[in-house]
């Protein structure tokens, strides 16, 4: 399996370590029923007990400075330097990815 250099901020990490999360999961998404043709990067903290299942669906993992980050479908374009922070947006927390974006032509 290909070697990512996978970092995060300190606000990111944490932020995990108090919710107790230890993974991110990555995967593509499209709007269905809609004219819009835009795919955007989903990324989410997933919790320990849904590891096992997101796991047996065959997907990519990779160690990161949290724990793991799960890639769970193809159709990335993943640099060799991956970076997460954590944003805020009215008491609401995002991931903020760098070095992961949907495969484009």
């Amino acid at each position: 399996m290909r070697h990512i250099e996978i970092s995060a901020s300190e606000k990111l990490l944490e932020y995990m370590d108090r919710k107790g999360y230890h993974c991110i999961a990555v995967e593509p998404i499209s709007p269905k029923g809609c004219c819009a043709d835009m795919t955007e990067l989903h990324s989410r903290f997933v919790r320990d007990k849904d590891v096992p299942r997101l796991k047996a669906r065959n997907c990519g993992v990779f160690e990161a400075p949290f724990g793991e980050m799960l890639v769970l479908e193809k159709g990335l374009e993943i640099d060799d330097e991956v970076y997460f922070d954590l944003r805020s947006f009215f008491g609401v927390k995002d991931i903020a990815t760098r070095g992961i974006r949907p495969f484009s032509f």
